[in-house]
């Protein structure tokens, strides 16, 4: 991404003496916008398109290896990284195809989506800069099992982090957000508990938490960001009743 150079070196041998010489070269690209300063190959080019791979999610450390591929026009394919951008010289008064294709599926322990058949087709006039963002949306997908502090399944709970379904009658869950999650807040007929997200084993888009144990939690304990969601708040105002305990003054 920061050019192009090589190097040589040569020995020859007279027979007065021996003699070692060496040369290097290196051509790079410098473009300038609003946006930013982009280095980047020269290629004896006039113009340039510029990609970036969703900047925002590149410091991400579960984000990981390549993101997405890229060619333009005839050169060679380019890799770019998470949070990476490369700037590709292109020449000008000519019609370019430029296309990013998504290689992030075994790279990453999240489902990626970088807008599939993103491609430009640009008429360039020498000069001229043409940014092409990548977005990057990502799903992070929990699997495990939720369990109370005495051990009975959370059978039929309801998450309330997100609009997914709910739990198995096992107490099992497969939750997908589009951010990281380090709790899940479940709410079982009264009772609200509050459950460790620890991943144990990642594979590929499915991260694994296993058993899971849940304590208890009071309505203002809640996360703000949960508590102003307004299906959040028909649950919570919708809860079951306390019933009256019948066995008390039993003999």
């Amino acid at each position: 991404p920061w050019g192009q150079g090589g190097a040589t070196l040569a020995l020859a041998h007279t027979p007065e003496a021996q003699r070692l010489s060496w040369s290097a070269h290196h051509s790079a690209a410098l473009a300038l916008s609003a946006q930013g300063i982009y280095w980047g190959a020269a290629d004896g080019a006039d113009a340039a398109v510029v990609v970036t791979v969703d900047p925002e999610n590149g410091t991400d450390p579960s984000l990981r290896g390549p993101a997405a591929e890229v060619q333009a026009g005839g050169s060679r394919r380019h890799t770019l990284h998470f949070g990476e951008r490369r700037l590709l010289p292109l020449s000008g008064y000519q019609r370019h195809h430029v296309r990013v294709q998504d290689i992030s599926a075994e790279a990453s322990a999240v489902a990626l989506r970088t807008g599939v058949g993103t491609e430009l087709k640009p008429f360039l006039p020498p000069g001229r800069l043409i940014l092409m963002p990548v977005a990057v949306e990502t799903t992070y997908a929990y699997l495990g099992t939720a369990h109370d502090e005495a051990g009975h399944a959370l059978a039929a709970a309801t998450i309330l982090n997100a609009a997914v379904p709910g739990l198995g009658e096992d107490g099992g869950f497969l939750a997908e957000f589009d951010q990281r999650q380090p709790w899940l807040y479940l709410l079982q007929d009264r009772r609200l508990l509050r459950c460790p997200l620890q991943v144990r084993e990642r594979r590929v888009a499915l991260l694994r938490v296993g058993t899971v144990t849940c304590t208890a939690l009071a309505d203002a304990q809640l996360p703000a960001s949960i508590i102003a969601q307004p299906r959040v708040q028909r649950l919570l105002s919708a809860r079951l009743p306390v019933l009256p305990d019948r066995t008390a003054g039993a003999p």
